[in-house]
């Protein structure tokens, strides 16, 4: 039998809708600082900025899968933020205690999402905001926006 021309177009069509997106793990923030984390990322942030009365929130999730919570901080104060939004900072979880990573982004305390695909062992991450998604890769020295 002969299939009409448009058929294998038709079957690469339905295959690429029927395989599953890519993973996506919203990250949910809070400002109640309780966990080993949240409470050292709050305490370095406040010596870095010299104010002990930071707006401060945080999401925890495993960034580089070793299935330890890492922190993604923001602290709404003129120290990290400016016109274009607030730049995060985000401390990863070893045996050792806390390591920072510079995070190159700005934004608020919302609309983050981490994804499965990874770059050098850390997993990607989106920020949207309205209509615009943001997307931050690994360089295997700090995260960066991969436009």
């Amino acid at each position: 039998m002969k299939w009409p021309a448009a058929v294998p177009t038709l079957a690469v069509l339905i295959l690429a809708f029927a395989m599953p997106a890519a993973a996506e793990e919203a990250l949910e923030f809070s400002a109640d600082a309780t966990s080993d984390g949240a409470r050292f990322a709050l305490a370095d942030m406040a010596a870095v900025s010299r104010n002990n009365a930071l707006d401060f929130w945080f999401a925890e999730a495993d960034f580089n899968g070793d299935d330890r919570l890492d922190v993604l901080a923001f602290a709404m104060d003129s120290y990290f933020c400016g016109s274009g939004g607030c730049s995060p900072r985000l401390y990863v979880a070893s045996k050792k205690g806390w390591k920072e990573i510079n995070f190159y982004g700005l934004g608020r305390p919302a609309n983050w999402s981490l994804l499965d695909a990874t770059d050098h062992g850390y997993r990607r991450v989106v920020y949207r905001e309205g209509d615009t998604d943001y997307l931050f890769g690994f360089t295997g020295e700090y995260y960066d926006d991969m436009d």
